[in-house]
């Protein structure tokens, strides 16, 4: 086994996936409810529809959001990003599997008397023992391994997972399909972007403003390779994409088209909260996600030789010590007014145990 043990603070990668997914969430759920909100009671019927589409049964313990603010209780809620595409489009990428996997997962607390948000980005390379598996695995196999064996129950898997890694009590989740860019783009009848540099990539985008219909918006705010800004660059070109969409959703020709819009967050979006809940979320909470602390989480990077994997390569992870664990868990939990943990009542798990006995190895 070969092992750096140089300390991998979270990347720029990783800083500008976290503001990615919250971006796109919060500019979707918005969408959803804003279409709703101000063409009024004729869209009713849509909206409820759409609701109960998106509307995932999660176990979870439940927080009333509707509560007087002097009364409103701390929140844990998990934002996914899962690239689940369809099988002509699995061709550009193949390191997506036919369920899908976790691009993203955000551990956010939300404390409505501090009003203050804690954000945690959880490596998706870090290295697990899965929930009922004895090898070890990426925990972003967690939502896959769920997927396969019961479909619809990753995002209860990935859950599962990440309480247990932080003896977290996540409440909500939000999970929101990438592919979902192409149906808002085509929803909302194409966008209009300034693109600042040509480049070719499935389709030839020329420098300057370009209207894109909603594959080429896909593709154009995929593309990182070819972007000497790399993922800094390619989160540009989204944030371009979502704030023409919002543009658009604020036009009154929306009128024509709202159904499709509905039909775009149906397909891609999946959500514990109900509607009521999701309008509650946005009024009251809202205010205390404007000041948000972004906790890093230090990782090492290790190739290892896993002896069950059949491919008999060395795997690249991102290990987690156990003081770490520890101190991500601790963060988040006092912010929402628990006890925090201690070596006495936060064990070891089968990675960091593996990690010591290497280290008596050398």
């Amino acid at each position: 086994m070969e092992e750096d043990n140089q300390t991998i603070q979270s990347s720029l990668k990783n800083r500008t996936k976290k503001k990615r997914i919250i971006i796109i969430i919060l500019s979707i759920l918005s969408i959803f409810l804003v279409i709703g909100t101000v063409y009024g009671i004729s869209f009713y019927d849509k909206l409820k529809k759409t609701g109960e589409k998106i509307l995932i049964d999660v176990e979870a313990p439940k927080v009333d959001l509707g509560l007087p603010e002097e009364k409103l209780e701390p929140i844990t809620v998990l934002l996914l990003g899962v690239d689940v595409r369809k099988p002509a489009d699995q061709k550009r990428d193949d390191t997506v599997g036919d369920v899908g996997r976790t691009d993203t997962m955000i551990l956010v607390t939300i404390n409505p008397q501090t009003k203050t948000t804690k954000m945690v980005s959880v490596p998706r390379d870090i290295r697990v023992q899965l929930q009922g598996r004895k090898d070890f695995q990426k925990i972003n196999s967690a939502y896959t391994f769920s997927e396969v064996k019961v479909k619809g129950s990753g995002p209860q898997g990935t859950i599962a997972q990440l309480n247990e890694m932080f003896g977290t009590t996540i409440n909500y989740v939000v999970q929101i399909n990438f592919e979902g860019f192409a149906e808002f783009v085509d929803a909302v009848g194409g966008v209009t972007v300034n693109n600042e540099k040509q480049f070719t990539y499935y389709y030839e985008f020329a420098k300057g403003e370009i209207s894109l219909n909603g594959d080429q918006a896909l593709i154009y705010v995929r593309m990182r390779k070819m972007d000497v800004l790399d993922d800094v660059g390619r989160t540009a070109r989204q944030r371009q994409v979502i704030e023409a969409i919002i543009d658009k959703t604020s036009g009154l020709s929306l009128a024509t088209n709202y159904s499709e819009i509905f039909d775009a967050v149906g397909n891609n979006l999946k959500t514990n909260l109900t509607i009521s809940q999701i309008f509650d979320l946005q009024k009251k909470y809202r205010p205390s996600t404007e000041s948000i602390e972004e906790v890093v989480v230090n990782t090492t990077e290790a190739s290892i030789d896993e002896p069950n994997d059949p491919y008999n390569f060395p795997i690249l992870y991102q290990r987690l010590a156990y003081e770490e664990r520890m101190r991500i868990a601790n963060l988040l939990r006092e912010h929402i007014g628990l006890e925090p943990f201690n070596t006495s009542n936060f064990p070891k798990n089968a990675d960091e145990l593996d990690q010591d006995k290497e280290k008596k190895q050398k």
